[in-house]
Order: C-alpha cells, then sequence, then structure tokens
C-alpha cells in the first residue's frame, strides 16, 4: 500500500491529537494529571507551554500538591555511596526483582548515578531529610551544612550559626567537651517554613557523663539562626551512635537518653534512660513523649565506664539498637539493627506504636518479626542491617543487596541484586521526589 507524500508523519498525528485533548480539558484536571509526573518528566515539559514553566510548576499550591501524590504514591529513593569514589547512587524502593535473583548481577534495578555535592565521600554525612529535601554535612568544605534536592538538583549553602552564649553553655568552671552534632529538619505547614535544627552534645571533662545539649535554630524563611536559652537535658547519642530524627505531628522527635551516673572508686556505671524527645516545629518548643514502664524497661540499658588514669573505656551491656519510623500513620519504635541471617537466630525485632499520640497507655507492641522468618522469606545468608522503617516496611541492606521487607505479611521484595561495584556500600538517606525549592539559584551540573 503506498503512503501519500503529503501525509504526516504518525507521530506528528499522534502528538497533534494528544495536543488537541489537552486543550479541551479543564485547567483544574490537567493540573491534578500534572502532580502525579516524576520531576523529571516536568522538567521535560517546562518546554511545552510557557505559563507551566513560569508559573504552574512554581506555585507553591502545584509543588505541595506533587510532593502530598509523591509521599501517597511511595515515590521514595535511597542515596548509597561508596567507601572509595564521589559518585552517589539514588534507589528506587517501588522497583522490584524476584527474590530468587537477590544475587544475580545480571538483573537490572532501577538505579541512577547523581552528582554529589562534595568532592569526597568519606567527608560527608547526611543528618536528615523532609519533603525531598535533604541535609548534609561536610566540616572539610566549609562551616557549614548543605541543603540538597536530589531531584531537582538545587542546593543551598548554609552557615554555622554565631555562638551567642558563654564559652560554658552550663555556667560551670568545668570546661566542657563536644562530642557530637546532630540536626534535624523539619517543616511547618502553618508557618510554611523549613526549620533546622542543631544540637551539640556535651560531656563533663571530669565525670564524662553527658549533661544535654546546646540548641540552635535556623528557620529557611527569614534566613537566620537563633539560640534556644538553656539546654535540653538529655543525650542525642545511644551507644555512641547517632539516630537520626523522624518528622511527625508537627515536630521533630529523637531517641535520646536522660543519663543516671554511680561512681564507684575506678568505675562510673551509668543507667541509661531511654526517651522519646520532640521539637515543635512551629512553636520551636521540646517536650517528652511519654513511654509506659514496660517499655522504658525494655528499651533501656546499662553501661559502664572503667577509668584508667585519664583514659576511659567503655563497655556496654544489653545494649539494643533502637530507632522511630511510622507505622499506618502512627510514630512507630523499632527495636533491631543487624540481623545475622548466617546462623540460627533466635532473636526478633519488635516494633510498637503510639495509637493515641502523646497519650503514654496507648503504646502497643504490634508484633515482634522473627529473624529465622525473615530468613526464610528474604532467601539468603548474611548479615543484613535494617536502615529504615516506614509504614510497616522494613528496608534491610547487606553488601550486595536492598530489600524491603513487609513485617505485617512476612514477605519481601529485592529493589537492588548489586550490579554496581559496591564494597564498602554505604547508606546515606532516604527521601522523597519533589518540586520543593530553596529560591537559592543554585543548581548541580
Amino acid at each position: 500500500m503506498m503512503l501519500d507524500a503529503d501525509q504526516p508523519p504518525k507521530q506528528e498525528v499522534i502528538r497533534e491529537d494528544l495536543s488537541l485533548i489537552m486543550s479541551s480539558l479543564p485547567e483544574e484536571i490537567i493540573v491534578h494529571i500534572l502532580s502525579f509526573l516524576p520531576v523529571k518528566s516536568i522538567f521535560r515539559f517546562r518546554c511545552v507551554c510557557k505559563n507551566w514553566c513560569n508559573n504552574l510548576f512554581k506555585d507553591p499550591k502545584f509543588i505541595r500538591l506533587h510532593l502530598n501524590h509523591s509521599i501517597a504514591n511511595n515515590k521514595f529513593r535511597s542515596l548509597l555511596t561508596t567507601r572509595s569514589m564521589v559518585p552517589m547512587y539514588s534507589v528506587n524502593w517501588c522497583h522490584s526483582l524476584p527474590v530468587a535473583s537477590a544475587h544475580n548481577n545480571n538483573e537490572q534495578s532501577d538505579v541512577e548515578i547523581i552528582d554529589s555535592p562534595f568532592y569526597l565521600a568519606d567527608y560527608y554525612s547526611t543528618h536528615a531529610s523532609c519533603d525531598g529535601l535533604i541535609l548534609m554535612y561536610n566540616p572539610f568544605e566549609f562551616h557549614g551544612v548543605i541543603l540538597w534536592n536530589p531531584s531537582t538538583k538545587e542546593i543551598m549553602e548554609i552557615p554555622e550559626p554565631i555562638y551567642s552564649g558563654s564559652i560554658d553553655p552550663f555556667d560551670e568552671p568545668t570546661i566542657m567537651v563536644t562530642v557530637s552534632t546532630q540536626y534535624g529538619l523539619g517543616y511547618s505547614p502553618i508557618l510554611d517554613d523549613y526549620k533546622i535544627v542543631k544540637t551539640e552534645t556535651y560531656f563533663k571533662n571530669d565525670e564524662w557523663v553527658c549533661n544535654g545539649c546546646y540548641v540552635y535554630i535556623y528557620s529557611l524563611g527569614s534566613d537566620s539562626w537563633k539560640t534556644i536559652p538553656g539546654i535540653i537535658p538529655y543525650d542525642l547519642l545511644l551507644g555512641g551512635k547517632s539516630i537520626k530524627p523522624v518528622m511527625y505531628n508537627g515536630a521533630l522527635h529523637w531517641i535520646g537518653s536522660s543519663c543516671i551516673s554511680l561512681k564507684q572508686g575506678r568505675e562510673l556505671s551509668i543507667a541509661i534512660s531511654i526517651v522519646i524527645i520532640s521539637f515543635d516545629i512551629e512553636n520551636d518548643t521540646f517536650k517528652e513523649v511519654p513511654l509506659t514502664p514496660e517499655l522504658q524497661e525494655s528499651l533501656s540499658y546499662d553501661h559502664t565506664t572503667i577509668l584508667y588514669n585519664d583514659s576511659r573505656l567503655i563497655k556496654f551491656q544489653e545494649s539494643t539498637d533502637i530507632f522511630l519510623g511510622t507505622f499506618h500513620g502512627y510514630l512507630s519504635i523499632v527495636q533491631g539493627g543487624d540481623l545475622d541471617l548466617t546462623r540460627n537466630n533466635n532473636g526478633d525485632v519488635s516494633i510498637w506504636v503510639m495509637k493515641e499520640y502523646g497519650v503514654k497507655e496507648s503504646w502497643t507492641k504490634m508484633f515482634s518479626v522473627s529473624v529465622q522468618s525473615m530468613e526464610r522469606s528474604v532467601k539468603c545468608s548474611t548479615m543484613m542491617t535494617i536502615i529504615d522503617f516506614r509504614d510497616g516496611f522494613l528496608y534491610l541492606k547487606d553488601k550486595t543487596s536492598l530489600v524491603v521487607y513487609d513485617a505485617e505479611h512476612k514477605t519481601c521484595r529485592v529493589v537492588y541484586s548489586g550490579d554496581l561495584s559496591i564494597e564498602g556500600l554505604s547508606f546515606e538517606d532516604t527521601y522523597v521526589e519533589s518540586l520543593v525549592s530553596l529560591n537559592s539559584g543554585m543548581y548541580l551540573g
């Protein structure tokens, strides 16, 4: 059959038909459709319509609508790095591979190489994420932090706050030692503002007991820092480990501890009492989230510091990995970290939820997942580490695989099967695809 020389190509006809259909749709329908698209597709469509580029895609209402759809549709990705090189890898948790091919390097997964804001991977760390923005810290590059949207490649450098208090924040003659700097990042819909919370954990030199945290607050809206008067009387380190905060109910939540010490001769025994500390983004206030005595006892542990002249050897006893997450809209606590699947292990991962926020008695132990049942489901013999817990799903990694484990239904999906050179693979953080802008005008690439 001969083709008419004057007949337009098929692709051009389809494009014209699509344009005709789109022009006949109400504007609110078009906006609704666009709000479901990936960020990459939206960026491509900026060339289609000037109104979309200059107005719609910069409209805060559209950006928030797109963000809500990304969260509802689980468009989460994780940042991964290797020990020896700069490139960062972004992995799509929605992607799925057959469990049987967990270690098959021929399988393809949704992994992207993305530009890193820093030159050397070993020199930075991520401290928090919120609405697609990631907070990163690199003390070797400059004295400050970076806010970064990996989806749009926008970055913003934020200088360190100017310390305005006394040298000793506890107003004591004892010299203080800063042992840890923590960051949190949260959003207030009432203020329509993102805030960075910086906490510095201090120890007394003569006791090596935590005396609390000094706190600074940065507002993206005002581009300024302020200092919270006094201290919060908590340690945000557990067994020397930093626990990333979780944004929930308009507040950042940390797992922390209050310390009770008893010095006996050359030993300093410390009972670690676990607490949940919340920071209200709108009002800049801290408070404790109450725990039941049963949960408090389950989470708490002891350690002993043995003093040798000026040196200290810390022995942790009954230490456990604890972190916060969400479970079907509830604040949750997960107990468990490194899961040894190489041997018959009778341990388990326990998940607690607070069914009525702020009510102590509403804490409920939903279920425990045995390591043996996970071994049967994951079908691999290795040491796996929990890296996140979100809405009933445990996110796990080992040297070659990333696995999503459904804690309720005891099933798993392999989302990454080791087709990268991943010796020293390090999990950085999980973020959601978003168009949230920092209004910095600075972009990578």
